[in-house]
């Protein structure tokens, strides 16, 4: 499916679907916490944990500059999950 490009494929007796799901795991939590203090975003992701440091990279009011920092503490996994549905 991947090679193709597909992302669902749709057969006579089956549904088959690729997800891609990506996620930042942050490899530094200390830093990146006293980097969120100092620039004023501690408070907007209330307990630093993986998901909420994650969610500012993909929030447009953040800065690029402050993404382009948190990103460089981040190494980014993907996941890919398929899943095959019977049809009727």
């Amino acid at each position: 499916m991947k090679q193709q490009n597909f992302t669902r494929h749709f057969g006579a007796h089956y549904k088959a679907e690729l997800q891609s799901i990506q996620s930042s795991h942050f490899t530094h939590p200390d830093e990146v916490v006293a980097f969120l203090r100092k620039h004023h975003l501690l408070n907007k992701v209330l307990v630093p944990t993986q998901t909420t440091i994650a969610a500012l990279l993909q929030d447009p009011s953040v800065d690029q500059t402050i993404k382009t920092q948190l990103l460089s503490w981040a190494t980014q996994q993907v996941q890919e999950k398929l899943t095959i549905e019977k049809t009727q």
